[in-house]
């Protein structure tokens, strides 16, 4: 924690730095959670869902041991108070304290921004012939 990090520590005092942080400005709390292994919203298997009660912010965290931590933001919904699970039906559940309720996270399907072409050839533009460029001759060399 934060205490353990400022100051001086004890002599014999062993840390092990976080996997992830993030600055002030994306949030002032962490609201724990727990890594989702349930078949609902199968997207987030294997990731911590965590929040932030000020910002409302809720995230999935991956890690994978070795590469650094990644948290994707999946929604907003200040006051989160805490996390748990639906043992019925694997659903990921939050508290909302502000709002005194206990909702669930849900996919949403709807797409935003445009869609990412399932061709390469649809994502850049590549000459329809590439015979017509040739190397200029300045960079050509010839032995004798």
């Amino acid at each position: 924690g934060f205490i353990e990090y400022s100051g001086t520590p004890p002599a014999d005092a062993e840390f092990e730095d976080p996997i992830y942080d993030y600055p002030r400005s994306s949030g002032q709390s962490i609201t724990g959670g727990y890594v989702h292994r349930e078949a609902p919203l199968s997207q987030l298997f294997g990731a911590y869902i965590f929040g932030g009660y000020a910002s409302g912010n809720i995230w999935a965290l991956r890690y994978n041991g070795t590469v650094p931590a990644e948290a994707e933001l999946l929604a907003n919904s200040p006051g989160v108070a805490g996390f748990g699970m639906n043992p019925a039906t694997g659903d990921i559940l939050f508290a909302n304290l502000n709002e005194g309720s206990v909702r669930r996270v849900a996919y949403n399907s709807t797409q935003t921004g445009t869609p990412i072409p399932t061709l390469l050839s649809a994502s850049i533009r590549m000459p329809r012939r590439l015979n017509v460029y040739a190397p200029a001759t300045a960079f050509l060399t010839t032995s004798r």
